[in-house]
Formats: structure tokens, C-alpha cells, sequence
């Protein structure tokens, strides 16, 4: 099982490479977590990463951080996006989605089930986001 998301890829780079030479399957959590499906969060985290030097500033709209990503795909809330990033990442095998709402699962289901996100959306994800370790999405 490992944490991988949108806004915490290092798995990419750190984990997936010996997991499929290895022919390890691998269970993702963290696909969406609370920063990924409140605002307020979003912007709070986001404004720290610039803070820290951890994300440049102005990279990022401080009032819709990943704006872009609805803005440059057919995504139709930032829970989906994230759903797909992780869906359709190579070395991902199955992608846990967390919640006691039927209809929140069936949302959960209908993402994981469409294509993957934009190439350009995944370039500017792995941008921004590409170097971080240690974000969870809380």
C-alpha cells in the first residue's frame, strides 16, 4: 500500500520503478484527500508550500491553486481529477476510495472508470508537485 496523489507523486520515482520490476501489485490511498476536496484547505496547503520555497510563488492562482486543472481537461471536480491521476498511473493497481456516501462511491467509480487526465495537466502537475515527499493532502 502506498500514498499517492496529485499533489504527492514521489512514489513515480521512489517506489513504482522496483514494484514493477519486481512484479509487486500496489494499493493506492490518498488519492483525494482533504485538500483536495475543500477549497479552503487547497489554498491554506498551497499557500504554505509557496511559504516554505517548497512550490516557486506565482506558479500557483493563490485563490484557485489547481484551477487549471478543470480549466485544461474535461474533469469535472478536483475528487475526479485526482481519481484519474491515480487510475491511470503506471505501477498503480488498484485505487482505494474512501466513503460511507453511496452516491459519493458511485462518483468515486465513474472517475476511476474515465481516461486519463491531459498530457498537458500532467506536465504542469509534475511541475509543480513532481519533487514533494511529504504531503498526505490533509
Amino acid at each position: 500500500m502506498v500514498g499517492f496523489s496529485l499533489i504527492n507523486p514521489s512514489a513515480r520515482n521512489t517506489l513504482f520503478p522496483l514494484t514493477l520490476k519486481d512484479g509487486v501489485g500496489m494499493l493506492n490511498m490518498f488519492a483525494v484527500r482533504r485538500a483536495l476536496s475543500q477549497p479552503k484547505r487547497l489554498k491554506e496547503m498551497c499557500a504554505e508550500l509557496v511559504a516554505n520555497g517548497a512550490i516557486a510563488k506565482g506558479v500557483l492562482d493563490a485563490y484557485d491553486p489547481l484551477g487549471f486543472i478543470l480549466k485544461e481537461s474535461d474533469a469535472a471536480t478536483l475528487p475526479e481529477a485526482a481519481y484519474r491521476f491515480c487510475r491511470h498511473e503506471r505501477g498503480v493497481d488498484i485505487v482505494l476510495t474512501g466513503t460511507g456516501n453511496p452516491e459519493h462511491l458511485q462518483e468515486n467509480i465513474a472517475a476511476i472508470l474515465k481516461p486519463p487526465l491531459p498530457k498537458i495537466v500532467l506536465d504542469k502537475l509534475k511541475t509543480v508537485f513532481g519533487k514533494l515527499d511529504h504531503l498526505t493532502g490533509n
